[in-house]
């Protein structure tokens, strides 16, 4: 009996991470479908229009991140800032969010609609939260930024930047553990900017400010969905085939990411981007030898 009964709870894990990847891989599919999709379009205005979008640089880049994880390490250790952390985390989230929502909504659904269906779901966000509604945002916001910021990048320029915010995740989750805390951070005021996965589909309905790290959910980084994203739209100068080749590596990636999560023994925050950076190059690299 007792050997059946492990087996039982073995299949009951089983099915539960299935359920889970199979939302986590749904909403990250989705972004990275949605992003592609958008960019396309606005790749195609840009051409008729004869714009050409200023490529940002490396060193760039590396300046605005420095400026971004210094802000995050301030809110955590500072206690005089960790008393406005909600309204900074928020500000973040929202503006985040409305940039993205404003260059793909009026894609789809032009200016005055778009406006209308972003400040409606803004509006149930901060009266009505749950988990849907939040997910929702972040597919939307991170679909946006990274469909303009990949049409703004090299490939080789974000394989560069991937290896290098690889050793920070990895770093920043097991050494520092300041990745850690800002996720509970953030958490806590329910502006984390990252996708929840939830084990089932009646737990899109939970407020987000109730879920807890080692709970029944599962978080993704938000820069763990728009860095595929964004490299797969720098692609698009190289055709619509390569870039859903970056793509499908970089679900790959993610494969990879949930496989090494759900088998540790002890479960703990990993760093999902390593192995999502890797595939994804992997898959760059194919797009060359084809």
């Amino acid at each position: 009996m007792p050997g059946k009964k492990k087996i039982f709870q073995k299949r009951i894990k089983k099915n539960i991470a299935l359920k889970i990847f199979s939302w986590e891989a749904f909403l990250f599919c989705s972004t990275l479908i949605l992003g592609i999709v958008s960019a396309t379009k606005i790749q195609s205005f840009l051409d008729n229009e004869k714009i050409i979008l200023p490529t940002i640089s490396f060193s760039n880049f590396i300046n605005y991140f420095i400026f971004a994880t210094l802000v995050i390490l301030l809110i955590i250790y500072l206690p005089k800032i960790k008393k406005i952390k909600t309204g900074i985390y928020k500000f973040f989230f929202v503006f985040a969010v409305i940039y993205g929502a404003l260059v793909i909504l009026p894609l789809f659904f032009g200016d005055v609609l778009a406006l209308f269906i972003i400040l409606i779901l803004l509006y149930l966000w901060f009266k009505h939260p749950t988990v849907v509604i939040h997910d929702l945002l972040m597919v939307i916001g991170i679909a946006g930024i990274g469909s303009m910021f990949g049409l703004s990048f090299e490939p080789k320029i974000i394989i560069l930047l991937l290896v290098i915010l690889s050793v920070y995740d990895f770093i920043a989750v097991y050494k520092t553990k300041h990745m850690i805390k800002m996720a509970k951070s953030m958490l806590e005021t329910g502006a984390i900017m990252a996708l929840i996965i939830p084990q089932k589909a009646s737990d899109f309905l939970e407020n987000p400010k109730k879920i807890k790290l080692k709970g029944k959910f599962v978080i993704l980084g938000g820069g763990d969905v728009a860095f595929p994203l964004i490299f797969s739209v720098s692609m698009l100068s190289q055709g619509i085939i390569d870039t859903f080749i970056v793509a499908f590596f970089s679900l790959l990636g993610l494969i990879l990411s949930f496989t090494l999560f759900v088998l540790q023994k002890k479960k703990q925050p990993i760093p999902a981007l390593p192995p999502i950076a890797l595939l994804s190059i992997i898959g760059y690299i194919i797009t060359l030898l084809i």
